[in-house]
């Protein structure tokens, strides 16, 4: 199994080294100087250097926010428990300021994951497992920003198996408006040409978090639109994954006051659909929780009592959000994203993102 999260980033690691060298000049350039202003800069210099080493080599407290990828098993799908270790975190073969989304299907070459890497201009990078605990990033596939249709950023990657061949889903924006796009691939590996297949923005709504599933001889492609004011769970059909129905909105899996988020729907073997999701208070994510809804047909939900998961308060965990359940042995694993956690730039992180959603 995966250790435990490593406290230290590359990014925090890397800046804590370089202040303490600069603390080390500033008393080594303390000594050139008269007193009392030798003593003043070099009590100064010496207190700054003891306290950059006691975190770097004690506390280990990140200095920037950050989202990493756990895990947690269920053995009904409705009661679960984190796992312990982290599946996937930031910096990486990808240098990622932000580890999220995860998309995780197996195949006979065994588990792949799909996932938001990168930083500001985010990607979608994988990596393989043969256990489904201990990930490993790796070059290939990597989707970038950019390409013909000029996209800045890439985000919430779902993949779905037909007729021996794979189809990957994503959410990408020019900058003005979120659209849904799709490749198609007979190995996981190598992927064709980039599509859009869902393009609302002519209705005035950006277009999220995308989760597909196979329908009969089609699939049914649910996401998340923002748009008029609202920002709800619609659902739409394809023959052929590329051209889609009229979008419906989904109803009944709501809670008055609560926003939602990232959708993922799965098959249950009695019949019927079951869709974990996110959701979290307005005007903050901090408190997102992950919680679920049951329908028969897929456009009328029936929320489930409860929370499926909860912020894990002793991991300094602020929220959990962006979920991805695949069926293994003995019952379900999820794959979710966490964020934040205990850092030192924590008071500025939560009123800059309470604003942000303001």
């Amino acid at each position: 199994m995966a250790e435990k999260r490593n406290p230290l980033p590359p990014r925090d690691k890397a800046l804590l080294v370089s202040a303490l060298g600069v603390c080390a000049l500033v008393a080594g350039g303390a000594w050139w100087l008269a007193p009392p202003a030798k003593a003043l800069l070099l009590a100064l210099a010496l207190c700054c250097g003891a306290g950059v080493a006691l975190n770097l080599g004690v506390l280990k407290r990140p200095i920037f926010p950050y989202d990493r990828i756990l895990s947690a098993f269920s053995a009904d799908g409705l009661e679960w428990s984190p796992e312990p270790g982290v599946r996937l975190d930031v910096g990486g073969l990808h240098r990622s300021a932000m580890v999220y989304h995860p998309e995780v299907v197996w195949s006979a070459a065994g588990g792949r994951m799909f996932y938001r890497a990168g930083g500001a201009r985010s990607c979608i990078g994988s990596a393989v497992s043969a256990d489904g605990l201990d990930w490993n990033e790796v070059p290939i596939p990597r989707f970038e920003a950019g390409g013909k249709h000029h996209l800045r950023r890439l985000d919430g990657a779902r993949v779905v198996g037909r007729a021996a061949s794979w189809r990957i889903y994503y959410a990408g924006t020019d900058g003005q408006w979120w659209r849904i796009y799709t490749r198609e691939s007979p190995d996981l590996v190598s992927w064709g040409e980039e599509l859009c297949c869902l393009d609302l923005s002519r209705e005035q709504f950006n277009t999220f978090d995308p989760s597909v599933v196979v329908e009969g001889e089609g699939l049914a492609l649910y996401f998340l639109g923002v748009g008029g004011g609202e920002s709800r769970f619609w659902r739409v059909f394809s023959a052929d994954g590329v051209a889609w129905s009229t979008p419906v909105a989904c109803s009944g899996y709501e809670t008055e006051g609560m926003v939602p988020r990232d959708p993922c729907v799965v098959s249950l073997e009695g019949g019927g659909w079951r869709m974990y999701f996110s959701e979290h208070p307005p005007g903050t994510a901090r408190g997102s929780r992950l919680v679920s809804a049951r329908s028969a047909e897929g456009r009328v939900w029936q929320r489930e009592p409860g929370a499926r998961l909860l912020p894990q308060a002793e991991d300094g965990v602020h929220g959990v959000f962006c979920p991805s359940v695949v069926r293994v042995e003995g019952g379900w694993r999820m794959y979710y994203g966490s964020y934040w956690g205990r850092h030192w730039l924590e008071p500025l992180t939560l009123l800059a993102h309470s604003r942000a959603r303001s």
